[in-house]
């Protein structure tokens, strides 16, 4: 028994640490379809949370267009302030959901990923295109994220 006991516990560690392995990987990915810059900001931009939760509950509260204020107040954030988040960061070894490697070991590994410019640009009317595409799926999770938030 206590060595099927072990061998769980090994196989647990091992597929928590192959977890970390995946995102990398997506974050290899992700520099590479975007660039090491559009990486670096989605990642920062998970140290902002709880910024981002606040906005949403604000919004839910007061019946503002959720996205409008999400981008408000993510962009009202100061340096200093998304500094200090990132030094928290590595401080706790904060990540960002189970299994994720610590969200600031990600931003230095897509810093170091060679590759200067992502391999998707787009063109304003691509960027237009596809935002008119995704106008009626912004309501739905925007009411979504109302629901969650109120």
């Amino acid at each position: 028994m206590r060595g099927a006991l072990g061998l769980h516990r090994l196989l647990s560690r091992l597929n928590g640490h192959s977890g970390g392995q995946v995102h990398y990987r997506a974050d290899e990915m992700a520099v590479r379809v975007s660039s090491a810059d559009s990486a670096d900001g989605l990642l920062r931009a998970l140290l902002l949370h709880e910024t981002a939760r606040f906005a949403l509950e604000r919004a839910a509260w007061g019946g503002d267009d959720v996205w409008e204020r999400l981008r408000a107040s993510l962009a009202s954030v100061p340096d200093t302030e998304r500094e200090r988040r990132l030094r928290l960061s590595r401080l706790r070894g904060d990540a960002f959901g189970k299994g994720s490697p610590p969200t600031c070991f990600r931003i230095q590994f897509v810093n170091k990923t060679s590759c200067p410019r992502g391999a998707v640009t787009l063109s304003n009317e691509e960027s237009q295109a596809i935002d008119a595409e995704l106008l009626s799926l912004r309501a739905v999770i925007a009411d979504e994220l109302r629901d969650r938030a109120g």
